[in-house]
């Protein structure tokens, strides 16, 4: 049966919460009181108190109606505009852009707030990275609505990044397919996602979720697979992976993310694997005390990209909270024989890590 985007997707239908400033943290909070006659909800009024950004409460109002915000003019002569075009009142979805006079704010759910954190987690927290952040999340939106393809660019392992944005942004049960006449035509597994030579072959695969194709390993039947997606009702995001400076004719002029190398990102390192360690203690049902400033620091010594660090706090938490290596191995859903060379190759783990997973056994 093929995946509804929008019963998971960041973009979906999750209720919008805030209005953020473009290119800033300042944020709104929209907050209403539901009135009720009898069996009967009462579409509540409010205005928009945004004045900490320049925009008047005598512009614009918000209607909170059927669960759902509505914004609208006050008068015609206000400017009001939806990802760029002009309107006289548009509902608020999480991520549009909402365009009044010079200022532009984005409509933020919960789910697009996580994904927002995401994208500053891999392209960088800092002031100067926020309007990368902000074209990264328009990107992703487009890209979710069919309506451009996902570029993404740099040194990094690109297809793990394609698959953890795919997750965050269609949710873990929308299909990821990878086009690659390498690998040939396997099926999904947890070390790796399913893989077709064929590209049409990949793109019926991935109904309802994400095609991706990397620009060095482009299929034959590329022509066709484009030809694809300018069918109206197709439902598959097409996310190209290609090298920092390996554009080719299927980028077609598009902005792509442009992903930093983790080496570049030195002073946020440690921020970058304690956010990993919180969504594997997260993922995996364990308690906060599950990974260690000993365990951080061993991370950091093999931390050469965004998914190895992913890799490593996954592995160590789940020696963590289970009695030892076979069993961590069975939790993670691969092989104790690849967890034991996984483990050979590096550090010794901290003697608590040791300990915890009763080594080897």
């Amino acid at each position: 049966m093929e995946h509804d985007p929008a019963a998971s997707s960041a973009f979906g239908d999750d209720e919008v919460i805030q209005l953020r400033e473009w290119g800033t943290k300042r944020v709104c909070q929209l907050s209403h009181r539901l009135v009720q006659d009898g069996t009967i909800e009462t579409s509540t009024t409010c205005s928009l108190h945004v004045a900490e950004v320049g925009i008047s409460p005598k512009h614009i109002e918000l209607i909170h109606e059927r669960d759902q915000w509505r914004i609208q003019a006050m008068e015609r002569t206000v400017c009001l505009r939806q990802d760029g075009e002009p309107r006289q009142s548009f509902i608020l979805t999480p991520g549009v852009e909402v365009g009044i006079g010079r200022t532009t704010l984005i409509a933020e759910s919960r789910r697009s707030m996580a994904l927002r954190e995401f994208c500053s987690r891999v392209l960088g927290w800092g002031a100067s990275r926020m309007r990368a952040v902000e074209h990264a999340l328009r990107a992703l939106r487009f890209a979710a609505a069919s309506r451009s393809k996902l570029v993404l660019h740099g040194e990094e392992e690109l297809v793990p990044l394609a698959y953890a944005l795919h997750r965050r942004v269609l949710g873990a049960d929308a299909p990821f397919v990878v086009c690659d006449s390498r690998r040939g035509d396997l099926p999904a597994s947890v070390r790796s996602p399913a893989s077709r030579r064929s590209a049409m072959a990949a793109f019926e695969l991935a109904a309802g979720g994400s095609l991706c194709v990397q620009s060095r390993s482009l299929p034959p039947d590329l022509p066709e697979l484009l030809k694809s997606f300018y069918e109206p009702d197709h439902r598959v995001q097409l996310i190209v992976c290609t090298q920092r400076h390996g554009r080719d004719e299927i980028l077609g002029g598009l902005m792509p993310i442009e992903v930093p190398p983790i080496g570049a990102r030195e002073t946020e390192l440690s921020r970058i694997v304690h956010a990993y360690a919180e969504d594997a203690i997260a993922a995996l049902n364990a308690a906060a005390s599950s990974f260690s400033d000993d365990d951080h620091r061993w991370v950091m010594q093999d931390a050469r990209s965004l998914s190895k660090i992913e890799k490593a706090t996954r592995r160590v938490v789940a020696l963590h909270i289970t009695d030892s290596v076979s069993q961590a191995a069975r939790l993670l859903g691969i092989a104790q024989v690849s967890l034991s060379r996984w483990l050979d190759r590096r550090m010794p783990l901290p003697t608590r890590t040791v300990r915890a997973a009763g080594r080897r056994s």
